[in-house]
């Protein structure tokens, strides 16, 4: 009938959410185990957190290269040779005898979240209404919020309960899940539009885009700095047991999406200007509690 809006594809978008799902819970949940891994591996704590380093390293400079490098192959092929990369890399840091071991299984998983994430996101938006690619791209990257929200906590619980390398098994259980829907739901000839070089230095030439990429890049190094290092903190600082800790942690990931949704509602009655300096002013505000507590727990 004339006048319908088109559905959103449901089934495709939620494998690639899935896929992200994958991805956030693999390299979020260190927070989670970096004590265990410190324990076991004979490292300070301080080496562990640098796993998380490794990882966005990889990650920040791998992402344009693979997308310029290999993006004239077929997408669904890339997706699942992206989840792949996230699959062995778990199975690797899941069997690494070594810590040095652990750190290339980093970097396998990283390069596979480089190549998986930015072509979701293009393939959400080819597969989706022109009017509801918004809606498609927050649907699959409400993957890696939900990772964030219950994700590390189950990761954490796993690992307290079973080891952490059980962690790292079910990241790659999930990861081969992805795979295989990604496989059945998202068809062979989906097309995104090609990259560039002339495309990024297009961007490149946005001050106005750059000056959000340093924002985004300052926030979140603020955020995942602490968060990378909040079990210890949480554990030797304010003395919580475990337990304690798994909910502080599942905590953070529903404020997480309560967040996100708020700043949904927010952004359209005060725009995105406002927005954005009251969720840095209350982020700033929750870091400066946490340093004031450090400081008073450790005179």
């Amino acid at each position: 009938m004339q006048g319908e809006t088109p559905r959103l594809p449901r089934g495709p978008l939620v494998t690639l959410a899935l896929g992200n799902f994958a991805i956030g819970m693999g390299s979020l949940v260190i927070a989670g185990i970096i004590k265990l891994i410190a324990a076991e591996m004979h490292v300070s704590v301080g080496a562990v957190g640098q796993l998380v380093t490794v990882y966005a390293l990889t990650y920040a400079i791998a992402s344009p290269l693979l997308v310029l490098s290999v993006g004239h192959l077929p997408r669904r092929t890339l997706l699942v040779v992206g989840l792949a990369g996230v699959l062995v890399g778990n199975v690797v840091g899941a069997l690494a005898p070594t810590f040095g071991v652990l750190v290339v299984a980093r970097v396998i998983a990283a390069l596979g979240a480089a190549l998986f994430t930015p072509l979701a996101t293009g393939v959400a938006a080819a597969l989706s209404p022109p009017a509801q690619r918004g809606q498609a791209i927050g649907l699959v990257f409400g993957g890696l919020t939900v990772a964030t929200a219950f994700g590390v906590p189950l990761g954490t619980v796993l690992g307290q309960q079973f080891g952490w390398r059980m962690t790292f098994v079910v990241v790659a259980v999930i990861s081969a899940a992805g795979m295989l829907a990604i496989g059945r739901a998202i068809a062979a000839n989906v097309t995104t539009p090609p990259v560039n070089l002339a495309a990024w230095g297009s961007v490149l030439r946005q001050s106005g885009l750059l000056l959000a990429v340093g924002v985004t890049l300052v926030q979140s190094t603020a955020q995942f700095v602490v968060f990378t290092y909040i079990t210890p903190f949480l554990g030797q600082g304010l003395g919580l047991a475990a337990s304690g800790i798994t909910w502080l942690l599942l905590g953070f990931g529903v404020a997480s999406i309560l967040g996100n949704f708020a700043a949904a509602q927010t952004g359209d009655r005060w725009g995105a200007r406002r927005t954005v300096l009251v969720t840095l002013g209350l982020l700033a505000a929750a870091l400066t509690v946490l340093s004031l507590t450090a400081g008073t727990l450790g005179a």
